[in-house]
This record gives structure tokens, C-alpha cells and sequence, in this order.
């Protein structure tokens, strides 16, 4: 059912009631309540299902809590080809989860300057989802539990005048675990001792953040607008033990609960100027900081409850400073011309990675014509360029990082890469596109990872308005992704190279009129894609050839509409898809 309900009267007080009900549990319902430009009170409330799997069967039960057992008669051996009472003990378990949305909130306008605006909102998410665990080398697939709850409450206040505007606002986000672990049995026969593993699942926190933001217009044409925001994240869960294997004694924790906490500040300026007609130049700034001021420990883990690690752990805190500059500028000589020229910098400072400092120039060229009446072009050109600090070896608990092996995050690299694009109206009713599209990138400074990858694609797309209302219409694009790769199986110099090639086709065509025959309505659409994955080797002599990945599929749809009346309208719809 959907229920639409409203009032209003002379004085400028309204009332709204708007929703519907699919089912108990799929239900949107919202009020709004008020004097127009005075105050006003709303609510809502949602319900939404997500349904992934119901034909999901398993041997534990308990599903949805923190703790899976097996059942009394349950026979361990090393596969499931010897778990006798398998087939007997499993049971269905639906995959699924419950969303509950509720929402408050109010806006008091003292004056015609002032807003003050209250909104909290509460969510809910019951059900389970997949999930893993594993003793050594037995894995295992769960119903993990979800018993999510999240509380958020925001405040603004927002003042204006002639010519400015600003606001301040807090946000405070609350989210909380109803299960702090997963527990359960192990199916598999173990001379470890580890009859039962366990992990932790999602940790209590909060957030707290602060903003200032506002805008101004001064003369020339000129807007300047910034925000400021600084926020904290925390939480400070009792840490899970190390194993729950007591054929294990473990050493104890360094400390007892996370006690994590990170600083947050994120500053945008922005400044848009347009001094003369046929010019317009903008400027933005920003900066971001995220300082993680979590205690570094050492710990002496178990792996996956079933063996002492021989080396300690510890735990790394990313830090990170991020600031970007951006300039624009446009000119516009005549009214079909506009140039475009800018410039993008980005610097990164991080900690506890084997790169502390990047620095991205990117420079880019636009240009828009308009080809007479009919037609247009757009032509995009950039040149990027990466560099940073030296690489630096970390210190790893389990096994060692080649020196000559660089991320491609990280690593020195040159991009550049063009963009053709142009629209054609030859005549009324008429329209036709096609795209052009060459980016490659060059890792010269890298002997072990990515070293190189190109990017291409070239498409069209046209439609043809037939008599009033119908359309046909039709698309093709082709695309291919080329990736080189360098690695070292000696641990050393490079011995062995690979090259990825994967190329993407796609064509579409279809029929749309509202009205084909009478008021009947038609949809016709057919889709086909194409992709083929390669991957080549050069590994002095070794087999080095992987089989080829390729995938087609294709779509048929067919749907019409009849409309009954004013108030009705029957569909139907026939959907029919293969994928190979």
C-alpha cells in the first residue's frame, strides 16, 4: 500500500504524511510538519530487506550468533570426504540482512538570517553474512553475525547576509557491535590442539568532527568559499587473546584494550573570478591530515590458533599529510571557441610506508569548438609526472620485501594521455557521437613490479527519432587495457617478465516508443559484450603461457506498457540472458 496524505493553510502551516508498505519489512514512511520559513519538524522511518542467498546450507549451529558449534555426533577427518555425519547435519541458512532507518530532526528559523538545524538518526542492521575462518591450512566458510548499530547526531547553525553565507556544524557518529567475536568449532581433524578458532569481528567507536564553511561574493565576479573541518575517530575495544587453543601458552597481551585513536583536518579554499567577459580563472587549495596516534606494540601472535609465530609483530601507524593545489583558467575568444588550461599538484607525506614522500605535476589542455550548427568537438590533452623520496626497506614480521620491488602507488612514474570527442546533428531528429581515448603510463625507475601499462578506447553511439516519440538507437565501443610486469624468482635482479593484454568489446541496439500502436508501448534493447584476457611470459625457457580468460555475454529485452485509464497501467516485461 502507499499512503500520500497533506495539509496546509492560509497561515503557511503544513503537515505531510508520504510512504508505503511492500511488506513488514520493506516500509518507507515519512513526516514533515511545520510553519513554511518558521519551523518545521520531520521523521522517517525505513525498513529494507537484502536477501543474497536462501539456499545456503550448513553443519553449524548457532548461525547469526558469535558462537557455532557442530553437532554432538560430528565425525572430524582431514576433508569433508571423510566427515561422515556431513550430509546428515546440514541445515538451510539464509544470507540475508534486515536494515531498520529511523530518522529525527527539526529546523528552527529565529530569523531571516538565522537556521538552526537538529537531525539524529538511528540504524540498524540485523541478519548474517558470509564469512571465513581457518586453522592452519583448513578453512572454513560461516554465517557470520550482523548486530550493527549506529547512532548519529548532527547540529548546524547557519547565518547569511548580503553577499555571504556561513555555518557551523558537529557531527557525532556512534556505531556499536552487539558481538565482539566469531567462535567456532573446528570440523577438522588437528593434531594442534585446535579443536575450536576464533577471530574478532568489528570494534565498538565513535567520531566527532567540528566544521566551519561559508561563502562570499565580492566584486569582478568574484566567489570565495572554504570549509574547515577537524574531526577525531576512536576506539578503545578489549583486544581479543592471542589464541584460545590451550595446548598453547601464549605470551600475554602488551596491553588490554586498543586504546586507537586518529586526528583528523581537512581544509578546502576555493576562489572562481571572472574579471573580464571572455575570461574565468579559479583557484583551489586543499589539505588533509590524518594523524594516527595509536601506541606502537609488539605482539606475539598466534596463526590461526594453531601455531606460535617466531617473530613478533608490530603494529604499524599510518600517518599521512596530503595537500593539493588546482588552477584553472578559460578563455573564450568567440562564441563557438573555449580554451582551457590547468594545473593539478599533489604532495603526500606518509609515515610506516616504503615511500614517505610523493610529489604529482599534472598539467592539462582543453579545448571546446562548435563545428557550425550541427556539430561539436572536445579535445583533452595531459601530461602528469610522479616523483618522490627514496625507497626505504620496513621492517616486516613475516618475510622479506625484495629492495628492487616498487609499488606502483608509490613508484617514480610518467602518465600522459589525449581524449577526442565529437557530436554530429545532421539533421532534426538526428544524433550522432564518437569518443577517442589513449592514456600510457611509464614506471623507468622501476626493475621489479609495474613497469608499464596502456590504455585505450574508440566508440560511437547514434539515435533516430522516429516520427514523435520512438527511438532507435545504437552503440559499439572497443577498449584494451596492455600491462607489463617485472619480477624476480631469486630474490635478486629481474628473471622473469610477464605482459597482461585485455580487451573489452560491446555493441547495443534498441527500439523505444511510448505509443507504438494505440497506447500500447514498446521497449526493445539488445546488448552484447566481449572480453578476452591474455597473459603472456618470459620465463628463460619455463612453460609461460597462461590459458586466455574470455567472456561473452548477451542480453535480450523485451517490454511493454498499456495504460488502463487515468490511474492504471499494466507492464510486462521478458528478460533473457546468457553469459559464457
Amino acid at each position: 500500500g502507499d499512503l500520500l496524505l497533506g495539509y496546509v493553510d492560509d497561515q503557511a502551516r503544513y503537515l505531510r504524511l508520504d510512504g508505503f508498505m511492500r511488506s513488514p519489512e520493506f516500509t518507507n514512511l515519512s513526516l514533515e510538519t511545520g510553519r513554511q520559513g518558521v519551523w518545521e519538524i520531520r521523521g522517517g522511518y525505513q525498513a529494507i530487506p537484502r536477501r543474497f542467498f536462501d539456499a545456503t546450507v550448513t553443519p553449524f549451529l548457532g548461525s547469526g550468533t558469535g558462537r557455532l558449534s557442530l553437532p554432538a555426533d560430528w565425525v572430524r577427518a582431514p576433508a569433508t570426504a571423510g566427515m561422515s555425519a556431513l550430509d546428515d547435519t546440514l541445515a538451510p541458512v539464509a544470507i540475508r540482512r534486515d536494515l531498520d532507518l529511523l530518522k529525527l530532526g527539526a529546523t528552527i528559523r529565529p530569523g531571516s538570517r538565522w537556521r538552526l538545524d537538529v537531525d539524529y538518526r538511528r540504524q540498524e542492521k540485523q541478519g548474517r553474512d558470509l564469512g571465513s575462518g581457518s586453522v592452519l591450512f583448513s578453512a572454513v566458510e560461516l554465517a557470520s553475525p550482523v548486530d550493527y548499530t549506529t547512532d548519529d547526531l548532527e547540529l548546524a547553525l547557519r547565518m547569511n547576509g548580503s553577499g555571504w553565507e556561513t555555518s557551523l556544524s558537529y557531527l557525532g557518529s556512534y556505531f556499536d557491535n552487539g558481538e565482539e567475536s566469531l567462535t567456532w568449532d573446528n570440523p577438522f581433524s588437528s593434531s594442534l590442539g585446535a579443536d575450536t578458532g576464533s577471530r574478532a569481528l568489528a570494534p565498538d567507536n565513535e567520531m566527532h568532527q567540528i566544521t566551519l564553511a561559508g561563502a562570499m561574493r565580492l566584486p569582478k565576479r568574484t566567489v570565495l568559499s572554504g570549509r574547515l573541518a577537524a574531526g577525531t575517530l576512536s576506539q578503545d575495544e578489549r583486544l581479543a587473546p592471542y589464541t584460545i587453543n590451550p595446548s598453547i601458552d601464549a605470551a600475554p597481551l602488551p596491553v588490554r584494550t586498543a586504546d586507537a585513536e586518529v586526528d583528523t583536518l581537512n581544509l578546502n579554499l576555493r576562489a572562481v573570478t571572472s574579471p573580464w567577459r571572455r575570461i574565468t580563472l579559479s583557484g583551489e587549495i586543499r589539505y588533509n591530515e590524518f594523524d594516527n596516534r595509536k601506541r606502537v606494540n609488539a605482539y606475539d601472535y598466534v596463526i590461526t590458533d594453531a601455531v606460535p609465530a617466531s617473530v613478533a609483530a608490530r603494529n604499524p601507524a599510518y600517518d599521512y599529510e596530503r595537500s593539493e593545489l588546482k588552477l584553472r583558467g578559460e578563455y573564450r575568444p568567440g562564441g563557438r571557441l573555449k580554451l582551457q588550461l590547468g594545473y593539478d599538484g599533489r604532495r603526500f607525506d606518509r609515515s610506516a610506508q616504503e615511500r614517505q614522500k610523493t610529489t604529482t605535476d599534472r598539467f592539462w589542455f582543453r579545448v571546446h569548438r562548435r563545428l557550425g550548427m550541427c556539430a561539436d568537438l572536445d579535445f583533452d590533452l595531459f601530461m602528469e609526472d610522479r616523483q618522490g623520496s627514496s625507497d626505504e626497506s620496513l621492517e616486516r614480521a613475516v618475510g622479506e620485501q625484495n629492495p628492487l620491488l616498487r609499488k606502483y602507488n608509490l613508484a617514480d612514474r610518467e602518465r600522459y594521455g589525449l581524449r577526442l570527442k565529437g557530436s554530429l546533428f545532421p539533421a532534426d531528429g538526428w544524433d550522432f557521437g564518437w569518443e577517442l581515448e589513449y592514456g600510457e603510463d611509464e614506471y623507468q625507475e622501476t626493475d621489479i613490479g609495474l613497469t608499464r601499462s596502456k590504455y585505450a578506447r574508440i566508440g560511437a553511439d547514434a539515435s533516430w527519432l522516429v516520427g514523435r516519440q520512438g527511438v532507435l538507437f545504437g552503440a559499439v565501443f572497443a577498449e584494451t587495457v596492455d600491462s607489463d610486469q617485472a619480477g624476480s624468482q631469486s630474490f635478486a635482479a629481474p628473471d622473469w617478465a610477464a605482459t597482461t593484454s585485455d580487451r573489452f568489446d560491446s555493441a547495443s541496439v534498441g527500439f523505444e516508443h511510448p505509443a507504438l500502436l494505440g497506447p500500447l508501448g514498446l521497449t526493445l534493447a539488445y546488448d552484447w559484450s566481449y572480453g578476452r584476457g591474455e597473459i603472456a611470459g618470459n620465463t628463460s625457457g619455463l612453460g609461460n603461457r597462461f590459458p586466455d580468460l574470455t567472456s561473452r555475454r548477451h542480453r535480450f529485452d523485451l517490454g511493454l506498457t498499456y495504460p488502463l485509464g487515468d490511474a492504471w497501467t499494466v507492464g510486462f516485461n521478458y528478460l533473457f540472458e546468457k553469459v559464457r
